[in-house]
């Protein structure tokens, strides 16, 4: 399903986005559209994030990453004119099923905020923009002894990318997109993406991003305003934090892909746990080159060889070819070429490549070539008949006739019956798989002892992937 991706504009209620949801007054914001309502045990990492801007609120969601500091998205603590938010103007509730009625159950632990750390490569946007993450650090240390207030993990560095996994969210947004309520909490399961799949309509400035994002959808439910800052945790056990809700379909419909700044990268992680100045993981730039290309025609056997540029300094390449159709990888590695085989004839194939720098990885794919063809018919020309003499050399002129797209080894061998003489052999390389005549000169001694025959000799040709076989008459005589 393709997203239209859109971060909600405080003040623009009626705009459907995970966003940060801005409320004049005291009416708040309820839960995941589609998701079920859930007492804070079951997800205890999860806290009420507002921003109080005059009689304005911002309400977000965040994660307990360790007593003491709360993860949320940047946009969270900006106003929707893009002025950032004073610590004195962050509180959080820690603890709390229902931001705005305690549970029972509840342990609510209050907290403003001293200090706040935006990604240094976040820039505020009405938009969907990379680097969406914010660390808040508390005044006192919060209360983790008792099950309503838990931190959630951090990946371990070097963690491989989430895809295909299942995973949760727990928010305080919206259940119904156009509808506030009284702000309980809500759980919603769902899938993450392949690395990189975000949907074709998602903003492009984001996909160019995905070595710091993943991307995640469920069938029944999506995230929407008010759940901005909620943790995207796996369903192990016990859960890792993988990532932190930054944007969601326009409309917050249920089966929309919301978008996750990717805990897990290097250089989000690093931020998170304290560096000011994380390694930047590469991105797409205008600069950047990107193609998969051939000699033609396409064929099995054509070398396939995809080329990449653009990117900064300190980064490496690997390169996978894949079968479009099947998803199925035929070869990865530091190579940049590949040899299509006979097996992979009706394929469309495309060049994946993983680009490598100390902040993370970010995959880039090509165009699909075309579906590719079986390798043509090479053919042997009529070979003229030879007179031999006992003892002396003869030679057999042998001419292959190729059409385009033959690669490789062009070889021709010539095979006497053993009374008569040995096997002799000779080939040359078409790398280009050009079109034309081949020529080869065969030269075998005739042995001393040879019947006085006239009889065909076997005439064996490799042409590529293309083989053939043909006759040459000889007529031993004693000279």
């Amino acid at each position: 399903m393709a997203t239209v991706l859109k971060r909600l504009p405080p003040g623009l209620i009626a705009a459907a986005l995970a966003g940060a949801v801005c409320v004049a007054g005291a009416s708040p914001t309820s839960q995941i559209v589609g998701g079920g309502v859930i007492q804070i045990q079951a997800a205890p990492w999860t806290v009420f994030v507002q921003q109080q801007a005059g009689s304005t609120r911002f309400l977000c969601t965040g994660s307990v990453v360790d007593a003491s500091h709360i993860l949320t998205a940047a946009h969270c603590v900006y106003d929707d004119n893009g002025n950032l938010a004073t610590p004195a103007q962050i509180t959080i509730k820690a603890g709390v099923s229902n931001f705005s009625a305690s549970s029972p159950t509840d342990v609510e632990q209050d907290r403003t905020v001293t200090e706040i750390r935006v990604h240094p490569g976040y820039t505020w946007s009405a938009k969907p923009v990379p680097d969406d993450v914010a660390v808040l650090t508390l005044p006192s240390p919060l209360d983790l002894s008792n099950p309503a207030t838990q931190a959630i993990a951090l990946p371990a560095p070097g963690s491989t990318f989430p895809a295909g996994v299942a995973i949760g969210v727990a928010g305080f947004g919206r259940q119904t997109p156009t509808v506030q309520t009284s702000g309980p909490l809500s759980w919603m399961t769902g899938t993450t993406d392949p690395q990189g799949d975000c949907g074709t309509a998602a903003d492009q400035g984001l996909i160019d991003s995905n070595a710091i994002l993943v991307c995640a959808s469920s069938p029944t439910s999506a995230v929407c305003n008010g759940d901005s800052g909620s943790g995207l945790v796996t369903t192990t056990t016990p859960p890792i934090l993988v990532g932190v809700t930054s944007a969601g379909g326009i409309g917050c419909d249920v089966g929309s892909r919301g978008v996750f700044t990717y805990t897990g990268a290097p250089e989000i992680l690093s931020f998170i746990q304290g560096n000011d100045h994380p390694p930047t993981a590469p991105r797409v730039t205008d600069s950047t080159t990107l193609d998969v290309t051939w000699d033609p025609p396409l064929v099995a056997g054509t070398t396939l060889t995809c080329t990449s540029g653009g990117w900064p300094a300190g980064t490496t390449l690997a390169y996978s070819f894949v079968d479009t159709a099947s998803n199925q990888v035929l070869a990865s590695g530091p190579h940049s070429t590949f040899r299509i085989p006979p097996a992979d004839v009706g394929a469309t194939v495309d060049c994946e490549i993983a680009v490598s720098n100390a902040g993370g990885t970010t995959l880039e794919e090509t165009q699909a070539t075309s579906k590719v063809k079986a390798a043509p018919q090479v053919r042997i020309e009529s070979i003229a008949p030879v007179t031999a003499v006992r003892g002396k050399d003869v030679t057999i002129a042998v001419t292959l006739r190729s059409p385009a797209g033959l690669f490789g080894k062009f070889g021709v061998c010539v095979v006497p019956a053993k009374p008569i003489g040995g096997r002799v052999c000779s080939s040359v390389h078409n790398d280009h798989g050009v079109a034309g005549a081949f020529p080869f000169h065969l030269r075998f001694k005739v042995k001393q002892t040879s019947p006085l025959v006239t009889t065909h000799v076997e005439v064996d040709a490799v042409a590529g992937l293309s083989t053939a076989r043909a006759k040459a008459l000889v007529h031993v005589t004693r000279g």
